[in-house]
């Protein structure tokens, strides 16, 4: 609007020009003729310049005359070589117009916008560059001639043109469902913040795990029989780390993982390991099935060199080592190692005042690995009135004695540098004597029928004795290693036999 007007200003003042510049007229001298055109500023009395300019000539005839003209361009000044500026109305400068009132600016006044006398506030508006407008109170803004919240409205949400979807409206100057009181639009989709755990307060806020949305606020909402522990819901009858309470870490065993059960810990053991009696460990298959067998004494002999003691796993019956060297390679997978005897002249393990014997039934199990000849003795149980009492003798041709009684030669030479598994049972009922070899049955007989053994006397493991712990003769001593040692007060089956034979061999756990 500003440049339409300054143009139209501009090109009458060049006409003006081209008027004035003319050849021939009136107010021209004829040559030869002399004349006087004075050209100057009409001043008031008070030596203020006017913008009406003042043209006064002599004419050819010699009369005098005036002219009056409206300067619409610059002018010369043929003495000062200056240029006076273009004015309007009463001596008014661009954009500035007289509208009666004074000098006034067309561009900006809202009564004169663009012209003397278009009044902008008539219609409650203002006046910008000459143009009457519409006048908005923040936050609004003018789209289509009328002044709109962008913040709220749905046909110019966010901006002028932007119009929202039916079902939609504006919030915050974004397109949103229109939702029913008491919920809100969040991610399309109409959600009540104060209970949706997906947006729990705010839009941007979700639980997670067991949380719930309770009046916004999300909080863990634990299942019956569940309590809260490390801000997470847990059964502690079943969690193996909050076991029976929180903070009750069950220990992970070797060769299985750690379990709850029923609020207590315990174990899930490998194949080919068992829990032990406290379910807590896991043991070797071996070991394992001979504890769940029950015997009344059981010496792995897996202590470490140095050590002194041979300890019962039942608990009741320590033997002590003499001369013994420990830490050999033991029959079972789980680490255990065996002892090696017979490298002195009376190495062995000694167990005095055993008090346990069993006394009508019993079973002797164990695992030897001897390559020497000669009547190497596994076990050997001596009392006062009879130093053969129970006997396992000669590895290289097995006999068993039973209160003196010996069952003669059998033929079963396990002295062959490999590891054998004995056992030898005995009933008082019926004499029934049973040897079995690497879990099969080897040779049977009967002995001592209705007799009974005496409990109270001397055990030795790798030696025979010919008296209550004397009479060593070194040609008795076992030369190998012996491992897996145990005692039972009643008669193996042959199905328990060949289960603890299996055992070791990993083939199975029963």
């Amino acid at each position: 609007m500003q440049v339409g007007r300054w143009t139209g200003r501009i090109a009458a003042a060049a006409a003006a020009a081209l008027i004035g510049c003319g050849d021939s007229g009136e107010g021209s001298t004829s040559e030869g003729e002399s004349d006087a055109t004075t050209n100057a500023s009409a001043t008031d009395p008070s030596g203020d310049a006017t913008t009406a300019g003042m043209t006064a000539g002599t004419t050819g005839d010699g009369e005098t005359g005036t002219s009056t003209s409206t300067t619409m361009g610059p002018t010369s000044d043929p003495s000062a070589g200056t240029t006076s500026p273009l004015t309007t109305g009463a001596g008014c400068e661009p954009p500035l117009e007289d509208c009666g009132g004074g000098c006034v600016d067309v561009d900006f006044d809202p009564e004169n916008c663009g012209g003397c006398g278009n009044d902008c506030t008539a219609q409650g508006m203002i006046c910008v560059l000459g143009s009457c407008e519409v006048m908005c109170a923040d936050p609004e803004v003018l789209c289509d001639g009328a002044c709109v919240n962008p913040e709220t409205d749905p046909q110019h949400c966010g901006g002028c043109g932007i119009a929202c979807d039916n079902g939609q409206v504006c919030n915050a100057g974004a397109c949103a469902l229109d939702c029913d009181p008491g919920l809100t639009a969040c991610d399309d989709a109409c959600v009540d913040l104060q209970s949706d755990p997906n947006f729990c307060g705010a839009c941007d806020v979700a639980c997670v795990g067991q949380e719930q949305c309770v009046d916004g606020q999300c909080e863990l909402q634990c299942m019956p029989g569940e309590q809260v522990c490390d801000n997470a819901c847990v059964d502690p009858q079943l969690d193996v780390n909050h076991c029976g309470d929180c903070g009750v870490q069950c220990p992970a065993p070797p060769n299985g993982v750690a379990e709850c059960t029923a609020g207590a810990c315990g174990v899930q053991c490998d194949d080919g390991y068992l829990p032990d009696d406290q379910n807590m460990s896991c043991t070797n298959c071996s070991a394992a099935a001979v504890l769940l067998d029950g015997p009344i004494a059981y010496w792995r002999l897996g202590e470490l060199q140095g050590m002194m003691t041979a300890v019962d796993e039942i608990g009741g019956s320590d033997g002590t080592y003499l001369d013994v060297t420990l830490g050999a390679p033991g029959v079972s997978g789980d680490g255990d190692t065996a002892a090696t005897l017979g490298g002195m002249n009376l190495s062995r393990v000694n167990v005095p005042t055993f008090d346990i014997m069993p006394a009508d039934a019993l079973s002797i199990e164990l695992w030897v690995n001897s390559a020497v000849a000669g009547q190497g003795t596994p076990f050997s149980y001596a009392v006062n009135a009879q130093n053969n009492e129970v006997l396992v003798y000669d590895v290289n041709d097995l006999q068993v004695y039973i209160r003196g009684t010996a069952t003669g030669p059998t033929g079963l030479d396990v002295a062959d540098g490999a590891w054998h598994h004995v056992v030898v049972t005995w009933q008082s009922v019926d004499g029934d004597t049973q040897i079995y070899v690497d879990g099969a049955p080897a040779y049977a007989t009967t002995l001592q029928t209705g007799q009974t053994v005496t409990p109270g006397g001397h055990l030795a493991l790798g030696h025979e004795q010919d008296g209550v712990n004397s009479g060593y003769d070194p040609a008795q001593r076992l030369i190998g290693d012996l491992d897996e040692v145990a005692l039972y007060d009643f008669v193996l089956t042959p199905a328990q036999v060949a289960g603890h034979y299996e055992a070791v061999q990993g083939n199975m756990c029963e």
